[in-house]
């Protein structure tokens, strides 16, 4: 399910939400299919050539291996963007400003995650552990771009 639209004056919203009820036929769960997903952004269009755009995006509980016993954990993560239509005449083109938030409130979350049995090499047995690559954390970017 998703929706856009202008909400009163410079304000508009966009989202997506999607719900599955992802598993095999013999009722084992499909790893690392998440149950719920959604993203939602408010953006405010300024009439002096500034935009702000606050999203979240929102990544649901997933079952890690097929009989669920181990699972992901969720989360959401807000990112801000300021844009700003600098008037300057240009033969070509435009110049924008603009500063990105990503991460805004520094969520701990997992870009990617798996479970499997691995090994350290001083220990005599494989261990059933949850290996992941954590999340990019608070990253501020800010510079000019020129649009021609």
């Amino acid at each position: 399910m998703a929706a856009r639209g202008k909400v009163w004056g410079p304000l508009y919203v966009n989202g997506s939400f999607t719900w599955t009820h992802a598993e095999f036929r013999n009722g084992d769960a499909i790893p690392l299919a998440p149950e719920y997903t959604a993203y939602g952004a408010a953006i405010l269009q300024w009439p002096e050539g500034l935009t702000s755009q606050l999203q979240a995006t929102y990544l649901g509980v997933r079952p890690l291996i097929e009989d669920r016993s181990i699972t992901s954990p969720s989360w959401i993560t807000f990112d801000l963007s300021e844009r700003y239509r600098v008037p300057v005449k240009l033969p070509h083109g435009r110049l924008e400003a603009f500063l990105f938030v990503q991460n805004l409130f520094n969520t701990k979350w997992e870009q990617a995650i798996f479970a499997f049995e691995s090994r350290l090499r001083n220990e005599g047995a494989g261990v059933n552990d949850i290996h992941f690559v954590p999340g990019n954390p608070r990253t501020v970017m800010a510079g000019v771009a020129w649009y021609f």
